[in-house]
């Protein structure tokens, strides 16, 4: 789940240069930061796709480039303390019948079959 974005991250601090970072514990503390930014992206993003797609957990988690499914709902689980399709019952049940996929849907956020 995390070898693409320890990948990105890696590139981001050899791009930026040792003489700009520092020691190495400045390195490992930055790059646990991005990791964090990253890992938090890809939450915020797996719970606007959930709640304004109608697509799969299996093709969101594709989508956010985690290796297999269970990865990802592992993922989710841990941050939100509830799997990616409980999270989007609840909330939808909450707002009132598929609310927020309908009003996407109008706004042509949908999946194209």
């Amino acid at each position: 789940e995390s070898a693409p974005v320890l990948a990105v991250v890696d590139r981001c601090i050899r791009s930026i240069g040792s003489d700009l970072i520092g020691p190495l514990g400045k390195v490992r503390k930055r790059r646990e930061n991005l990791f964090d930014f990253a890992s938090e992206e890809k939450l915020k993003l797996a719970k606007y796709m959930l709640l304004t797609t109608d697509y799969t957990v299996a093709e969101i988690s594709e989508e956010l480039q985690y290796n297999n499914v269970q990865n990802f709902i592992r993922f989710f689980k841990k941050q939100v303390d509830s799997t990616p399709a409980a999270f989007r019952k609840d909330t939808e049940n909450r707002l009132g019948n598929d609310n927020c996929v309908k009003r996407a849907k109008k706004q042509g956020y949908h999946r194209k079959t």
